[in-house]
């Protein structure tokens, strides 16, 4: 049962950030860290089922205030999906993420564009949390099969 309630927080937090896409920037006048990076992995995976697979590796300074996530992003043909989002844990160190997801659109092996963000929700100013971007990565990436 925690784990499922891990996974509504993490998902509530992902639609919070997704709904408020549109004043991403709002908070973009924050110095990040120049220890704050995100990176994405040049190769992700597809299950038999569909469930896509990417991941990677992230820092973020210790002491955030609000809570910060690891969210990614596959964009392949036409369109894009979000794949999941992880807690991050900031302490000053690199540590791994991986985020898995079904896309809305039926993933294929083979090239693809992925993109990974090192979010933070600031609720320093009022009760609606307000993304803050504290690093991104984007590039081209290979989904294998994953077996």
């Amino acid at each position: 049962m925690i784990k499922n309630v891990h996974r509504v927080r993490v998902l509530v937090a992902c639609c919070a950030a997704a709904a408020a896409l549109p004043f991403q920037f709002v908070g973009a006048a924050e110095a990040s860290s120049p220890r704050d990076f995100v990176a994405l992995a040049e190769t992700g995976a597809i299950a038999e089922d569909g469930t896509v697979t990417l991941s990677g590796t992230y820092r973020c300074a210790p002491g955030r205030q609000g809570a910060v996530f690891v969210s990614s992003k596959l964009i392949q043909a036409d369109g894009g999906s979000g794949i999941g989002g992880s807690f991050a844990d900031c302490d000053g160190r690199a540590h791994q993420w991986s985020n898995k997801g079904k896309p809305a659109t039926a993933a294929t092996p083979g090239a693809a564009r992925g993109e990974a963000t090192l979010l933070r929700m600031d609720t320093s100013r009022g009760l609606i949390p307000i993304p803050s971007i504290l690093a991104t990565d984007h590039r081209d990436l290979e989904l294998a099969d994953a077996t």
